[in-house]
């Protein structure tokens, strides 16, 4: 999935490949890359990713193969700009509205 230019996105996003983004891009809920959990983004712009932003390494980027344990996602975010991701329950909120999904426990660490 590679989005450019001057874009902004809103709900949830599922990525199983690869996730590229280049220029003023940004999204307002929940950003899942989930799979081959790599992550690119190059150029500047001053978008936001405001909600969540969750990468996970679950199948080998190579072969596809599943693995057996999560393996180490790829976040490589290079160039300038004032963009930036924050975390937002009240974007995650608005993203997953409607689909059904409900919160059953939550846990939150001080650090």
């Amino acid at each position: 999935m590679t989005l450019t230019g001057n874009t902004t996105g809103y709900g949830v996003l599922l990525v199983t490949g690869t996730y590229t983004a280049s220029g003023n891009v940004g999204w307002n809920g929940l950003v899942l890359v989930i799979g081959k959990g790599i992550v690119l983004g190059n150029g500047g712009g001053s978008n936001q990713y405001n909600g969540a932003f969750i990468v996970a390494q679950t199948v080998n980027p190579i072969t596809g193969a599943t693995l057996s344990s999560p393996g180490a996602p790829t976040f490589n975010w290079s160039g300038g700009g004032g963009n930036g991701i924050y975390y937002s329950s009240g974007c995650i909120t608005q993203a997953i509205d409607g689909i059904g999904y409900q919160v059953i426990t939550s846990r939150e660490l001080m650090y």
